[in-house]
């Protein structure tokens, strides 16, 4: 059931939500916030309505109301003055000050994109036009403090994420001792299988969950992964590891160790893992519609694949041998999962037609809670002791 918040009993008679020190009911959208603490970016949607519930004290409000007013008409004569008033509109929130913690993200928000936004004024990939009057000042960089921006959070909760695989595979000090991919292989199957089983589910969805942990980061086996695991070292030796504090964290050294190791340019283990899975089809489960979520909450526990894996150009034909509680695992060359025939659509297709949009995506969040869970447990236990 989707209710609007604009019906007459939310939010005060459908929900617990906070008033504004004014009385007023808080702001329900908390978009550009959210995605500037989850994944240290800023970013800053221009609409109308957004821009009305800002507080009355920010002088910056009439000027961002005006810019709005009739904007589709005014990027049409001159993309370049809408970008004008845009940068002038950021330096006007970035210089506010006095306003209530709930509220101060904003200007540093602004400071940041301002930063970032080409004094030449052109609308670029940063400044979009949404529509006929909403526009979106989205960046391109992660914020150059992004532990600061993480440790926001007021509830002391982890702000532990894979929005890569440096935050997937690395640790946030310099002094944790690597992780070796089997024992962070059957940490998540075990963290998986609890949060299944504290859900309620029927035992074959848990034993599915359950499989998918303990498959989800197979493809780290690619020789090219446990070099980059190394800080971009070619001379890999030893146990396959999936965490290590050497793997490269500034997008410069993730580079230099890329090129190094000869990885590719947007590589997914993800990807790898679902192809060496699937080579082993006796470890996977015998009904046809669970297999299908096995492999699908393999391919989308770092977000991608849905429905569409990500485009990886990898021309080397490299050979791929893993054997896991005694079942032998090949694959040879790339994945190709890119492809439209591929069938990574599809099976995210079906899967929505069976469980729907929002109970697919719980099944997914129960993994990935999972594979964070078990990554921080790594880390502040420093297991490869």
């Amino acid at each position: 059931i989707v209710i609007p918040t604009s019906h007459p009993g939310a939010p005060g008679e459908l929900g617990d939500l906070p008033l504004e020190p004014t009385g007023s009911p808080a702001v329900l959208d908390v978009g550009d916030h959210a995605h500037r603490m989850a994944r240290a970016k800023p970013m800053l949607r221009l609409h109308p309505d957004l821009v009305a519930a800002w507080p009355d004290s920010l002088a910056a409000k009439p000027a961002a109301l005006a810019l709005l007013d009739d904007l589709e008409s005014k990027y049409e004569q001159d993309p370049t003055e809408v970008a004008r008033g845009v940068s002038e509109l950021l330096e006007k929130l970035a210089t506010a000050n006095g306003l209530c913690d709930r509220w101060d993200w904003l200007p540093k928000t602004a400071q940041e994109l301002n930063d970032e936004l080409s004094s030449s004024n052109k609308l670029g990939r940063q400044v979009s036009l949404i529509g006929k009057e909403s526009l979106v000042i989205a960046s391109r960089k992660r914020i150059r403090d992004a532990d600061a921006v993480n440790s926001e959070t007021s509830d002391g909760e982890s702000s532990f994420s894979d929005e890569d695989d440096s935050s997937a595979s690395g640790f946030s000090h310099r002094n944790g001792s690597p992780v070796r991919l089997s024992d962070h292989l059957s940490g998540v199957e075990d963290y998986a299988r609890r949060h299944a089983t504290g859900c309620g589910l029927p035992d074959e969805l848990v034993n599915a969950i359950a499989c998918a942990g303990l498959l989800h980061d197979l493809g780290k086996v690619d020789p090219r992964f446990q070099s980059l695991l190394r800080g971009g070292s070619t001379w890999v030796s030893g146990e396959m590891l999936a965490k290590s504090s050497e793997m490269p964290q500034t997008r410069t050294a993730r580079d230099r160790a890329r090129r190094a190791a000869e990885y590719p340019s947007g590589g997914r283990h993800e990807l790898l893992s679902i192809r060496l899975a699937e080579s082993a089809p006796e470890i996977l489960p015998e009904d046809q519609h669970l297999r299908d979520l096995v492999l699908h909450l393999v391919a989308s526990h770092h977000g991608h694949c849905r429905p569409f894996a990500p485009v990886v150009e990898d021309d080397m034909e490299l050979s791929f041998d893993y054997e896991l509680r005694g079942h032998r695992m090949h694959w040879n060359g790339p994945t190709k999962l890119e492809r439209l025939d591929s069938g990574v659509a599809d099976r995210f297709w079906r899967l929505t037609r069976r469980y729907g949009w929002w109970g697919l995506a719980w099944i997914e969040a129960l993994l990935r809670l999972a594979d964070w869970r078990r990554s921080e447990w790594e880390e502040s236990h420093d297991v490869g002791k």
